[in-house]
């Protein structure tokens, strides 16, 4: 699934936790990184006043089609554009 300008960062990392199996970001070179081991390092980076922004397009992978769903739903409902 291709991801793009994510405006609620804090949103997308709860999602993400709520997925049951893996998820991937797909990197440049095509391997697969476990994103949801990296959820909290991005949340503290965060808190502790660093900007950190989504809005370049990624390709999330997910183990469970459920949790793509989710993911889905949550880019739909969850992520309010920013004209």
């Amino acid at each position: 699934m291709k991801i793009c300008n994510v405006t609620n960062t804090e949103g997308f990392l709860d999602r993400l936790g709520k997925c049951e199996g893996k998820v991937y970001v797909v990197a440049p070179d095509g391997g697969l990184q476990d994103i949801k081991k990296y959820a909290e390092e991005i949340r503290s980076f965060s808190w502790m006043g660093g900007r950190l922004s989504l809005t370049n397009e990624f390709e999330l992978r997910f183990e469970k089609c459920d949790d793509a769903l989710k993911m889905l739903h949550f880019m739909v409902e969850g992520n309010p554009c920013v004209a």
